[in-house]
């Protein structure tokens, strides 16, 4: 029995923003639909929070955000949520290079994505 209203894509997008992260794919239609997907589980999760994917992808989106035309997008995301309005900052940095990660990092990296095989290997 689950409990609460969650996503199930949520991780199918943590993974694919990590990758968009981390090897630097620049495709701006797919990170505003990701984004788009996300600011939808923000409002609706009944457990709110703010996430490591909103994270990600706003470090992704605000590359393209030069004019200011998804200045709505963030807005939406601060107010997503009580969590995303006390915590949630559409000028956060993300570290790119994957490199940057201890072996403790991957761990938590592994476990965050669902990757439990991989994590057993590394710990």
């Amino acid at each position: 029995m689950e409990w609460g209203t969650d996503d199930e894509n949520y991780i199918g997008r943590l993974r694919l923003s990590y990758y968009f992260l981390y090897c630097h794919i620049d495709d701006e239609e797919a990170v505003a639909l990701l984004f788009e997907e996300e600011l939808k589980d923000r409002e609706r999760n009944s457990f709110q929070g703010i996430g490591s994917t909103l994270q990600i992808l706003t470090h992704l989106i605000r590359k393209y955000n030069g004019d200011g035309k998804y200045a709505g997008l963030l807005e939406r995301a601060k107010n997503a949520n009580f969590d995303c309005a006390c915590g949630y900052d559409p000028d956060g940095q993300m570290e790119d290079d994957f490199g940057t990660n201890s072996l403790l990092d991957c761990i938590y990296l592994c476990r965050e994505m669902g990757y439990r095989d991989v994590m057993g290997s590394l710990f």
